[in-house]
Parts: C-alpha cells; sequence; structure tokens
C-alpha cells in the first residue's frame, strides 16, 4: 500500500554535491563486478546493454519511492553510463562522425530534452530509456567536440581546459560555495 512508502528524505543525511561521489564509488564497483560476470559469461553486447538497462531500470524506480543510502539508486543508473562509455572505449560502439551524423544526434538530444530529460541529482528520469540514451548522444557529441579542440584549438585554450579538468573534483566540491 501507498502509506508503506519510506520517504525520499527520511533517515538521510543530506551531503550536498557529494552526493556524486558516493554514486561514483557505488557504481564503479557495480561496474566492474558487472564486467567480471559478463566475460565469464560471454554474453553478447546486446544482451550486456538489455541487462544494463534492467538494471538502470531498478535504480530508477526505486528512486521513486525512497532515496537509498550512498546513492546507490542513483548508481544503479550510472551503471548504464559506464558501460555506454566502455562500449564506445573498447570500439564495440564506433559511430563514424561526420557533420550528417553529429547533426543527428544533435536533433536525437533536442527530443530527448524535450520530453524533460533525467537528473540523476534529482532522480527525474521522465523517458528511461529515451534519457539515457539522449545523455549518452550528448556524451558522444562532447567527446567529437574535444577531439576538434584537441586538434584545431592554441595551445592556451587546452592548457586551460586541462586545468579545469585537473582541478574538476575540487571545483564540484567548493562550488557551491560561490
Amino acid at each position: 500500500s501507498c502509506g508503506n512508502i519510506i520517504k525520499p528524505s527520511m533517515n538521510i543525511i543530506p551531503i550536498g554535491v557529494l552526493w556524486f561521489l558516493t554514486a561514483l564509488f557505488i557504481s564503479r564497483i557495480l561496474f566492474f563486478v558487472m564486467l567480471k560476470i559478463f566475460d565469464k559469461l560471454k554474453i553478447s553486447l546486446l544482451t550486456k546493454f538489455l541487462i544494463v538497462f534492467c538494471i538502470a531500470y531498478i535504480g530508477s524506480y526505486i528512486g521513486k519511492f525512497i532515496f537509498l543510502p550512498w546513492s546507490i539508486d542513483i548508481a544503479l543508473v550510472a551503471v548504464f553510463f559506464m558501460f555506454f562509455g566502455y562500449a564506445v572505449k573498447e570500439k564495440y560502439i564506433n559511430i563514424d562522425c561526420n557533420l550528417t551524423v553529429f547533426l543527428w544526434l544533435l536533433i536525437f538530444w533536442y527530443f530527448d530534452i524535450a520530453s524533460g530529460s533525467l537528473s540523476l541529482n534529482d532522480r527525474t528520469y521522465n523517458n528511461l530509456l529515451l534519457s539515457l540514451f539522449g545523455a549518452c548522444t550528448i556524451s558522444f557529441v562532447i567527446l567529437q567536440l574535444s577531439k576538434l579542440i584537441e586538434k584545431k584549438c592554441p595551445n592556451f585554450i587546452k592548457k586551460f581546459l586541462s586545468y579545469c579538468g585537473k582541478y574538476s573534483l575540487i571545483i564540484l566540491i567548493f562550488h557551491i560555495i560561490f
């Protein structure tokens, strides 16, 4: 019954922006355990994506009713992004990104935003499938833009961006103060 649903903030101490670090820690552990299991089972890439999507769905569903300690519900969703990044890195997903593909990816991302997108921080997953792939799409677009910056931009811009990246954890922790 609905009367037994635990309120999201009950008994969990707010930790501000640091929720991200606990979610990242848990999702990395889950991700590496999952990879070990996938290697032993020797299952197809599509099956792996379906399993990872189901795990993300479970996390998003739990997050509607209860906020788990250490942001475990968010970590379950974040595992999807880790797996997507892994699949791109290992070249299981390889999209030749010419201008046409790039524009289609931006259009897909626009429809994701128009549908409400997702917010891990707020545990908002309006259309989970569209939101997950929309977030992966913009990550891929940013990766392509980063490659372009690496090739075309002057060194001082690269050094500045590298500096920001190097200190991004400190920026994350203290940005709320300013």
